[in-house]
């Protein structure tokens, strides 16, 4: 009767982009628990990859896009923190994605090579590197999101790659 009465208010719309956003959000978290996990050695050696702060920033993303579809009384557009995020995801997904997959078909053994993969499973690195981008490209599509400036997009953009760059 309650589960009846909360999927009668909701529009079949809005019960597929929380769906969407929550099960990217678990899957995102879940995958990342699963890379500290198989990951050797020093643990905070993982903050010098950008497929990680990209991973980070998804986590951060869904989560956000998640607390909108939930508490915001205006849904008609995303927050700014969650917009902030989407800026930062579409970047660094494109980037990560476009490089990785470009080197991958070049050159295998230059970016995953096999000694790799007896600890750190290919479903995993191909989740990172592909799954994680296009979720944040269907965001771009389909979400409703502000549109920020273009100047203010490339400052922040620049920032974090600056930021990226000081702390490796």
């Amino acid at each position: 009767t309650g589960c009846f009465f909360l999927f009668k208010m909701l529009t079949v719309k809005r019960f597929l982009t929380i769906f969407f956003h929550l099960s990217f959000f678990v899957t995102h978290v879940y995958t990342m628990l699963w890379n500290i996990k198989v990951f050797p050695g020093d643990k905070l050696r993982l903050s010098c990859f950008f497929t990680h702060w990209n991973h980070f920033f998804s986590i951060l993303l869904f989560l956000s896009l998640s607390i909108d579809d939930f508490f915001r009384k205006d849904r008609a557009k995303a927050s700014i923190p969650s917009n902030l995020l989407l800026l930062y995801s579409f970047c660094g997904g494109t980037v990560v994605g476009i490089v990785f997959w470009v080197l991958y078909f070049y050159d295998r053994q230059l970016i995953l090579p096999l000694s790799v993969e007896v600890f750190y499973p290919k479903i995993l690195n191909i989740y990172q590197h592909g799954i994680i981008p296009i979720t944040v490209w269907i965001q771009i599509f389909i979400g409703n999101h502000y549109n920020i400036q273009l100047t203010k997009e490339i400052i922040l953009s620049i920032g974090l790659g600056i930021v990226y760059t000081i702390w490796n």
